[in-house]
């Protein structure tokens, strides 16, 4: 059953807890903007002209840290030094403690440390344990310049955003020629219709109506009502599967109906389905 929350605004404090990911609630409400952190991190070699006589090229990233990362979390592709394209489907597993409710941050950054994607990979299992669970994530992006470097960044979940807490596992990577796309291929995926959206529950029969849901770009649900307090979730889309997870718990569902002022959908619990169907939210 999805669980009720509390009104949306109420939640920022609850909001401020997860910085490195939403910082902005204000505009998820009012056009629901997309969040995303743009790091710093280069992790690059530095080297100077001086210690050789020959002018050096741009320095090269930093050997990747699989090796010492490989108890906690492993890629099974793209491997170390690879000539990636978009898309680019990453694969491997990680520990459970890797995850925060079933995800965590895939970030691929140029060579010069810029970010240019981020999304969540999401579990392909149970994540509540200390074992290997599988990962993926597709990453979208407009390719730099062919032969140039980048860096893969599997970030580890940090919702208490402390230093101690904090972890990555970084893959050097080469960015290749992009593919051109074939007559018959299928379109590259885009953002379902209904994120970056707030929606209202206007009928349920297992739901509170006007309880607000806003999915949100980086794979965070969050659901709010009059009452209670806020609660972040994640949410995923896959083979025409929408995925709710809420307190570590996933609720498969279906999408039956998107339209610009409605959105229905059934969930698939262990007893009956549930429907739900949204109409457009309005900020309070």
């Amino acid at each position: 059953m999805i669980a009720l929350t509390a009104y949306l605004s109420k939640g920022l404090a609850l909001l401020t807890r997860r910085s490195n990911r939403i910082t902005l609630l204000a505009a998820a409400l009012a056009g629901i903007a997309l969040s995303g952190c743009t790091r710093d991190g280069g992790n690059r070699a530095g080297r100077s002209d001086r210690d050789s006589a020959v002018p050096a090229a741009r320095p090269d990233p930093q050997p990747g840290n699989a090796g010492e990362k490989s108890q906690l979390i492993r890629v099974a592709a793209p491997r170390p030094e690879t000539a990636v394209t978009t898309p680019l489907r990453v694969t491997g597993e990680a520990r459970g403690t890797w995850f925060f409710e079933a995800s965590f941050p895939v970030r691929l950054l140029d060579g010069d440390g810029r970010e240019i994607a981020v999304v969540p990979a999401q579990a392909q299992g149970d994540w509540m344990t200390e074992s290997f669970v599988p990962f993926e994530a597709v990453l979208e992006f407009s390719p730099p310049i062919p032969g140039s470097r980048g860096t893969l960044v599997l970030e580890k979940d940090n919702p208490s955003a402390l230093p101690e807490h904090a972890d990555e596992l970084r893959i050097p990577l080469r960015f290749g020629a992009s593919r051109p796309a074939a007559t018959d291929s299928a379109p590259v995926q885009r953002l379902p219709a209904f994120v970056n959206r707030v929606w209202k529950v206007s009928r349920s029969a297992g739901v509170e109506r006007g309880q607000l849901y806003t999915f949100l770009g980086d794979g965070t649900l969050l659901i709010a009502s009059s009452h209670g307090t806020p609660m972040l979730g994640r949410w995923s889309y896959r083979r025409d599967t929408l995925t709710l997870i809420e307190e570590g718990i996933a609720h498969p569902a279906t999408v039956l109906r998107l339209q610009a002022d409605t959105f229905s959908i059934r969930i698939h619990g262990p007893k009956a389905p549930l429907d739900i169907t949204f109409t457009p939210g309005a900020a309070p």
